[in-house]
């Protein structure tokens, strides 16, 4: 893959992730499915990514499993390095509770799916975004990025 070949890629799925964000609400309820699914997508491509979790309060916790069960997690996003600069996929989060941040450099997309699968089970997660949409997310995100 070029260099210009995996910008244009990591460009096309932030582009979904956006307009997913603003017409969906993906961010409440969805940002760890959609970070699996992002993730399981530049694995394909062999893209490294780092996943960022915002936490309300100090950060205890040190696997995503443990802040997803104890309902501390915020927000679950996927970084890249895009031209040399590090890039959240779907833009930086913010919130006037959550402020801290622990980012996983070894975390794989499969992990990621089990904590969101763990959030729901928890009943963790902010039940605004449908998760009844997840299955045409992931179709959108597949032909952004097979173009």
């Amino acid at each position: 893959m070029t260099r210009k070949e995996r910008r244009d890629y990591i460009l096309a799925l932030d582009k979904v992730v956006n307009r997913w964000k603003r017409n969906s609400k993906l961010f409440c309820g969805g940002c760890c499915f959609s970070a699996g699914q992002i993730a399981k997508l530049l694995e394909t491509k062999g893209i490294r990514y780092q996943v960022i979790c915002w936490q309300a309060g100090y950060l205890h916790e040190r696997r995503l499993q443990e802040i997803v069960i104890n309902n501390n997690c915020c927000h679950v996003a996927i970084q890249v390095s895009l031209d040399g600069q590090p890039f959240i996929i779907g833009g930086n989060f913010s919130s006037v509770w959550c402020t801290n941040t622990r980012t996983y450099k070894s975390i794989c997309s499969k992990e990621i799916i089990e904590c969101d699968e763990l959030g729901v089970a928890a009943d963790t997660w902010n039940w605004t975004y449908n998760r009844k949409l997840n299955g045409r997310f992931v179709g959108v995100l597949h032909r952004a990025v097979s173009k």
